[in-house]
Parts: structure tokens; C-alpha cells; sequence
């Protein structure tokens, strides 16, 4: 190793990073930061031989190239992050103008904090950007709800005898190779009557059964798992005690029935790290799609301290994948699905950091999994960087094949703050899937964002009494507390995961589409807010299109055909063409006609995402509210008021998306309104550059050739042993008694939820 190349990793690994562990109540804040400018992110042709001549020239040292992006590298100033700012600054612009260089950024610190209950008060102004882990929203919860009776023993001794401790296990463990078995391939064949103890030949007589028990129709659905927490994952396996209250799982028990788990199919949890020890984890964990991004390695595994404030990753990991039937916690919604973690909230946050965290092993990724974002303050705008998007734009169009990677993202718990998921630049976004939460009893939770771009709900935690989300923990433990918008993303995540193995051949509009023509109103119809756009689709600004059916998913994807190409039709309407004064008094209203790019090769007749591009500067941001109208008269709230957003900067470039024309026609007149909703006659602004941007299909998609969507009113009546209410896209169903079907044991089931001429007929790559 060179002189210089010592240097720098001294250098690198001194960048005066502060730790304020700050406790209010007994819950942690962690705020890491540093100084803004440690690193210069630079885009240079030519390689990396010029990129350290042009640091050499300039007063920097070359790092080394940025992990995942082609001719992108790092450079860090020689004189450090405390002297001659002055002169750092013009070095950095002198490398800014150099021809050679395409792009260059200083990288931005951005704090990390967990999304728990905190009360106190922090100026903004005083911190960098943040992300937040979006979970553990309630103040009295306890950090974990380990089930063991060892837990005394675990959590004996100092912090540093505890982190030791489970430092040697670390070191001891010997990773599995990627391509290992989780479960047995013969499971289904001789488990069939042990996993759901009822035999096809008592069918008839439970359905009788049902009619005057307050029980479930599959007996004794405590045993379907002998997991020791399976009994506690509501949400999953329909505890419900009467019929009459809505459906209380997300309809996924009979996707196992017809033998998908989610094997094949690789998710990588993007988070604080991930304890693939774990006995309920190890199993599935997938090293190849593993990586510590906070400290450039390929060892994801937590940092552990008293509070175990870094569980967060492990908790997300294990809804998804925890190992079915060996005793442990719980069941992994995907339970056969490979599981990898990327740490990349334990430390030093750039855009460099999420573009890498985005992009790693993309190759190998089918899903992604955030359960983080901006701050949900109700007073921060905050998006993806350069880095960032470029990660997600390439994963979208290069991913599985082609296919396009699958981003799932929380919206956030900013409920309580009035804050809106639109104001996330990570949700706001036609390429990632937006899931929000809903209670055990079917309710908007107190912590949920209303936003027109969530896509559709899971189930999570509500009010204090309602139970939450079971999972694993770190330590080896087990919880039962697992909550907020981060609980509901990674069931779906999960749920995604089975669809891609029933047809891998799905593209990432396939799954979008697959989950607005599936999700179910009649759960959540209690709740206020829905209304029916012009195609035929209900949705709700804080459920989307309704509650996610895993069976209803899944039967559609086994004989879905690809939607057509997708196109792209954007209007500018230029300042000078608006009135753009805006006042208290009186709001902006801009009329956008459009063709929809008619007789052009992008022209769409049939909706999907609409984002709207704004440049809005007005003395309090939050006082904001933006309306869009669409051609058919479907009313959508782009932007409700946030009465902690006291910001005078306003929008400037910002895009807001939503979903909920989709299907409607995109020619017409779109009317967009900008107002003050608190009307305060001292409140000024204007208007700039308005941009409409508008994604569909120039063609009607398959799926909708047969009509609008048909929705099922006695959805919340139906338990794990029903036909699908899609119809439409499962043939007529065969019944085949036991007796009739060659093949092992228990095969004969699959018929009762699927077509028999397709079950064996499921798409792969090809």
C-alpha cells in the first residue's frame, strides 16, 4: 500500500464523525452526522488513472471509485474537514468547471433517526437532512417482547459483555452459500393434512360448520405452523371471532396451500444491518445480495448497544423471511424467499450511500424493501439525490432481465404531524411501490400520511390496545412489537415476492397493476374517503386502492399477460401563459389541456401514474394545498397543509405523483389548484413553470379488455378456504377428490384454489 493510499483510508476513517445518543423517556435518538463537504462524488471519462491526476492537481486525494456506478468517483479534500475552507471551496469548484468532469456533488450529511415517539424539540436548521426508520411509533413500547425464557441470561452483564457475547456468536457463524435449501422440497407433499390438519373429504361438512361457528373453517389453525409465535400473527391466518367484522388477514394461506413461498425469489432489506445468525434467519440468508455500506464491507451484521437501537433491519427481515416450522418466533410471510440485508443506516448517510444501498447486487435482487425516509416531521421536502435516483432508474429498466427491479417503500408515519407522503421524493415516484398501514380493526392508523400516491395498504399496528406485527429480533430473540408503516412494507415486499415465483415473468407495471386490480375496499370500507375514478377503481388518499389480497394477487398472476408499453406524455405550461400571483385570498387555477401526445409514438389513452412538476415560492410553505381535476372529474389531493412547515423556500422543481386516475383516459383538460388554506390575507407567493407529466398504455391493458375491475361485497366473509373473488382471471375450477389425482399425498388441494390445466403451466424465465 502506498503512502498516499494510507492517508487516505486514515482520512477516511477520521472524518469527524459526532454521535449524540440523546434519551428522553427511555427512547434513543441517534443522530450521526459530519461535515457536508468530506466528499466530492465526480463523474469523469477517462477512467480512474484520471480521476486521481485531476484530484492530484487539485488538492485532493483520489478515495477510489464509487461502488456501483460506472466512471463515478470519490475524492476527499487533503486539507481535511476543519482548515482553509476558503481555499477547499475554490479547489472544489476548479474541479467543477474542469472538462473532464460531467458531474460533480458534494456530498450532503443526512441523519438517521429512529421513527419512535419523540417529544422533544429540534430545529431543523440546526441539522443536516434526515432519513427515519419508519417503525416503532408508540412511546410506551417496550424495545422487544423476547418470548424466551432465557431472556434474563441474555441480557445479564454490562453493554460490553453483551455485545462480546454475541461478537463471538457473530465470528463463529459460517455463512450458508447462496444457493442452500431454506426448506424442504418435499415438504408440501407429506405435510399437506399436518400443516392444515383438514382433509379434503371434510370440505362439505365445514362449510356447514361454519355456518354457526364463530371459528375459522380450517380446525385448528393454531397448528398449521408449529412456529412458537404463529398463534399471534393475526395477520396472516384470520383470528377473527365473528364473521360479521372485517377480514383480518392478508388471504394467504391458501398461496401456500398451492405450494408458493416465495422460493427463488431474493429480497434485500435496505437498513441498519441484518443478524443473519439468527436462528429463524440464517436459513434464507443470502450473503451474494449483502453488503455494509456505513463501512465498505460485506458484512451487514448490527451494531449492537444497550438499547438495541440497530434491530430495526432484523425486524423488517424477518416478516419477510423468518424459517417456517422449525419452532422459532414466527412465520416469514415469504417464508422460502431469500433474505439479504444492506446496512446502510448505521453511520455517515450521503446520496453516495443510498445510491449504493439501491443499486447493490442488482444484478441478483428481484425486491428491494425500505422501510425508511425523509423526516416525518411534517415540515421536511426531501427526495433521492443524483446517486439515488440513478439507482433506482437503472434497477427499473435493467433489473430481472429487463423485467425491472421491484422498490417498496413505507409512507411514512407522519400522521400525527400532518405531514404528506407526497412531500417524500422516494414515494413520489412512479417507479417504487408505496405502502401504507391499516389497523387490526380495519382503521386508518393514528400515525398513517394521506397521500394520492400510496398505492395500497397491509396490515400493522394502531391504536394502543391493537396488536402489532410479530417478527425477529436482534439477540436471537423474538417480537411481537413491531410497528408503523416499516411493518407494513416488507409483507408486501412478501407478497410481491410470491407473485414473482408463481410468474417471474412479470414486470415491475405488471406488480403495480396486479395490486390495483386486486386490493380489497370491503375491509377498510367503514372508513371515510373513498370515491370511484372514471375507469371504475376506488381508492382512498390514505389506503390507496385498498388492502392487499395475496390469493386474489397471486391467481391474476398466474395467467396474466404483460401490459402493454409504457409511455410518457409531459405539457409544460410556462409562468408567462399563468396568472401567477398567489395570495391568501386568492388561489391559482391552471388549466393544462392535453392530447395525451395523440398521433405521436407516446401517445396514451389509458392512464397509470400522473406527476405534476411545480416551481411554487410562497412565505409559508405549509399553508399550501395543491388540487388536481382530472378530464373525467376525478378530484385528487396532490398536497394537504402541513401547519408545522413554517418554510418560506416553497417547491422548486418538486414533483407530486399520483395514482388514482388510473385507467381514465388522458386526453381533456387537467385543472390544477394552488391555494392557502388558512386564507391569511398577509401570505404572498407565485406560481413558475408548471410541468404535467402523464404515464399509461396507448393500448388497453389485457386484464381490462373484460371490463372495469369487479369488486367482491362479501370479501370480508370469505376465510383461508374459498375460491378466489377474481374470478375473471381463474378458469372455471375443477373439484377433484383426493382419490382422483396421482402424484404423493396432498397434491389433490391445489385444484380447490387453482385451474389445474394452469398450476403446472407457471411462467419462468425464459
Amino acid at each position: 500500500m502506498s503512502f498516499q493510499d494510507t492517508i487516505v483510508d486514515w482520512l477516511s476513517g477520521k472524518m469527524y464523525v459526532r454521535i449524540y445518543l440523546l434519551q428522553f423517556f427511555g427512547i434513543a435518538f441517534l443522530s450521526v452526522s459530519s461535515s457536508p463537504e468530506t466528499e466530492l462524488v465526480v463523474r469523469i471519462l477517462g477512467g480512474p488513472l484520471v480521476a486521481q491526476l485531476l484530484a492530484e492537481e487539485n488538492g485532493h486525494f483520489y478515495k477510489g471509485p464509487v461502488l456501483g456506478f460506472a466512471d463515478t468517483y470519490i475524492l476527499i479534500p487533503i486539507e481535511g474537514t476543519f482548515e482553509n475552507h476558503q481555499k477547499r471551496g475554490l479547489q472544489s469548484k476548479k474541479i467543477v468547471t474542469d472538462d473532464r468532469v460531467i458531474w460533480a456533488d458534494m456530498q450532503e450529511a443526512k441523519t438517521r433517526q429512529k421513527r419512535d415517539y419523540i417529544s422533544f424539540h429540534i430545529d431543523p436548521a440546526d441539522i443536516p437532512k434526515e432519513r427515519q426508520k419508519r417503525f416503532e411509533i408508540n412511546k410506551n413500547m417496550s424495545l422487544s417482547n423476547d418470548t424466551s425464557k432465557l431472556r434474563k441470561k441474555r441480557y445479564s452483564g454490562t453493554p460490553e459483555e453483551i455485545i462480546k457475547r454475541y461478537e463471538t456468536v457473530r465470528k463463529s457463524y459460517k455463512r450458508p452459500p447462496a444457493s442452500s435449501e431454506s426448506f424442504d422440497d418435499n415438504f408440501w407433499k407429506h405435510q399437506s393434512e399436518y400443516v392444515f390438519n383438514v382433509p379434503k373429504r371434510t370440505i362439505k361438512s365445514d362449510e356447514e360448520v361454519r355456518k354457526i361457528s364463530n371459528r375459522p373453517s380450517i380446525a385448528s389453525t393454531d397448528k398449521t405452523f408449529n412456529d412458537e409465535l404463529w398463534t399471534q400473527q393475526w395477520y396472516l391466518r384470520d383470528t377473527r371471532s365473528r364473521l360479521d367484522l372485517p377480514k383480518l388477514d392478508l388471504n394467504v394461506l391458501p398461496v401456500y396451500r398451492a405450494g408458493i413461498t416465495g422460493k427463488g425469489i431474493r429480497i434485500s432489506i435496505l437498513d441498519d444491518g441484518i443478524e443473519y445468525t439468527h436462528d429463524d434467519l440464517k436459513g434464507n440468508y443470502d450473503p451474494d445480495i449483502s453488503w455494509d455500506c456505513n463501512e465498505d464491507d460485506d458484512d451487514p451484521f448490527p451494531r449492537y448497544d444497550y438499547t438495541k437501537s440497530n434491530s430495526h433491519g432484523t425486524r423488517c427481515a424477518g416478516e419477510v423471511a423468518m424459517y417456517a416450522n422449525n419452532g422459532k418466533c414466527g412465520v416469514g410471510i415469504a417464508y422460502n424467499a431469500k433474505i439479504g440485508g444492506v446496512k446502510m443506516l448505521d453511520g455517515l448517510v450521503t446520496d453516495r450511500i443510498e445510491g449504493t444501498a439501491l443499486s447493490y447486487a442488482q444484478h441478483l435482487v428481484d425486491i428491494y424493501s425500505a422501510s425508511w425516509g425523509p423526516n416525518d416531521d411534517g415540515k421536511t421536502v426531501d427526495g433521492p439525490g443524483r446517486l439515488a435516483s440513478e439507482a433506482i432508474k437503472r434497477g427499473i429498466e435493467e433489473g430481472r432481465k429487463g423485467r425491472g427491479t421491484i422498490y417498496v417503500w413505507a409512507s411514512g408515519n407522519g400522521g400525527n404531524n400532518n405531514d404528506n407522503c407526497n412531500c417524500d421524493g422516494y414515494l413520489a415516484s412512479p417507479y417504487t411501490v408505496s405502502i401504507g398501514s391499516a389497523s387490526q380493526k380495519g382503521e386508518f392508523p393514528w400515525y398513517g400520511e394521506a397521500c394520492a400516491s400510496t398505492l395500497a395498504v397491509t396490515y400493522s399496528s394502531g391504536a394502543y390496545k391493537d396488536q402489532m406485527i410479530t417478527t425477529t429480533d436482534l439477540n436471537n430473540a423474538c417480537t411481537t412489537k413491531h410497528t408503523g408503516t416499516s411493518a407494513s412494507a416488507p409483507l408486501a415486499a412478501g407478497i410481491i415476492a410470491l407473485a414473482l415465483e408463481a410468474n417471474a415473468n412479470l414486470t415491475w407495471r405488471d406488480v403495480q397493476h396486479l395490486i390495483v386490480w386486486t386490493s380489497e375496499l370491503a375491509p377498510l370500507v367503514n372508513n371515510q374517503g373513498w370515491q370511484q375514478n372514471a375507469a371504475g377503481f376506488w381508492f382512498n388518499d390514505r389506503f390507496g386502492f385498498g388492502l392487499m389480497n395475496s390469493f386474489g394477487l397471486i391467481s391474476a398472476a398466474l395467467t396474466w399477460t404483460n401490459v402493454p408499453e409504457w409511455k410518457t406524455c409531459e405539457t409544460l405550461v410556462p409562468s408567462k401563459s399563468i396568472n401567477s400571483t398567489l395570495t391568501g385570498e386568492h388561489p391559482v387555477e391552471i388549466f393544462i389541456p392535453t392530447t395525451g401526445c395523440k398521433g405521436s409514438d407516446q401517445e396514451i389513452r389509458y392512464l397509470e401514474h400522473v406527476e405534476v412538476r411545480v416551481n411554487i415560492q410562497f412565505s409559508i410553505r405549509g399553508a399550501l394545498q395543491v388540487h388536481l381535476v382530472s378530464p373525467s372529474g376525478t378530484q385528487l389531493k396532490l398536497l394537504a397543509p402541513r401547519k408545522l412547515d413554517q418554510s418560506d423556500k416553497g417547491f422548486k422543481d418538486w414533483t407530486f405523483l399520483s395514482v388514482m386516475t388510473w385507467g381514465e383516459p388522458a386526453e381533456g383538460v387537467w385543472t390544477l389548484v394552488v391555494s392557502d388554506a388558512t386564507k391569511n390575507e398577509r401570505n404572498f407567493g407565485s406560481i413558475g413553470d408548471t410541468t404535467l407529466i402523464l404515464h399509461g398504455t396507448t393500448e388497453l391493458p389485457f386484464h381490462m379488455k373484460k371490463g372495469a375491475r369487479s369488486y367482491n361485497e362479501n370479501y370480508n366473509r370469505i376465510q383461508s378456504r374459498v375460491k378466489t373473488p377474481h374470478q375473471s382471471f381463474v378458469e372455471k375450477e375443477v373439484y377433484i377428490p383426493n382419490n382422483d389425482v396421482g402424484g404423493a399425498p396432498g397434491d389433490s388441494w391445489k385444484n380447490e384454489y387453482f385451474p389445474y390445466q394452469f398450476f403446472n403451466k407457471r411462467n419462468v424465465y425464459h
